[in-house]
């Protein structure tokens, strides 16, 4: 059986690309390549973190469920942080953990509704 990856790439703006192949050189060097006309295009990109799959159907489904999933793909993506920094250091690129993890959404509370009876009752009793 030929085995195929799912792989995160990251490039120096911190965005991160989602991905999965079976020939995992190939698809990074064509992700980096001039003749790239895919979302990918114009960024030098580097190898974040990789998964191994016995077998290609694994590794797209793995992708397609990080893609569908965004607490996974944040949690990979916070395991990878350590490669990351030696990625940013080696490159002389700033590298700030805060600015790149994805934030946490706060809870929006609702506006108070007005106490519609309490008004009404003042009425009658008045």
């Amino acid at each position: 059986m030929a085995t195929a990856w799912t792989y995160l790439l990251v490039c120096a703006e911190g965005i991160t690309y989602l991905g999965a192949t079976s020939n995992l050189k190939r698809r990074l060097h064509s992700h980096n390549s001039q003749n790239n006309s895919g979302w990918t295009k114009g960024r030098k990109w580097h190898l974040l973190a990789a998964r191994r799959f016995e077998t290609r159907e694994d590794a797209f489904a793995y992708e397609a469920l990080l893609k569908k999933d965004a607490r996974r793909r944040n949690a990979w993506k916070r395991q990878s942080i350590p490669r990351a920094e030696v990625i940013f250091n080696r490159h002389g690129i700033e590298f700030d953990v805060q600015d790149w993890m994805p934030r946490k959404r706060r809870s929006v509370q609702p506006a108070p509704r007005p106490d519609y009876w309490a008004k009404q009752n003042k009425k009658l009793f008045m």
